[in-house]
């Protein structure tokens, strides 16, 4: 008789959830990513770093380095910028 995989759903469960917390995200609200911010800026990637970049200097703009999960599931460095105020 063949066994099922799924057969101990204690162990699916948690590797689930493992996999689905996997990275380091930014906490609080507010975060962006530069895509994000593109989009609701309506602008090009070389425009958004230079204006990011200067808001980052001027303290205008926080920043954090983590890491996320690509489209293919690799993880990979992502930052966040984010309005210092918030």
């Amino acid at each position: 008789m063949a066994s099922s995989k799924r057969i101990d759903n204690s162990w699916v469960k948690k590797l689930e959830s493992i996999q689905h917390t996997r990275g380091i995200r930014p906490e609080g609200q507010g975060w962006k990513s530069t895509n994000q911010l593109k989009e609701i800026y309506k602008c090009g990637t070389c425009r958004m770093y230079d204006i990011i970049n200067k808001g980052v200097e001027s303290g205008e703009i926080e920043i954090f380095n983590g890491s996320s999960e690509n489209p293919s599931g690799r993880l990979v460095r992502r930052v966040w910028y984010r309005l210092a105020n918030m």
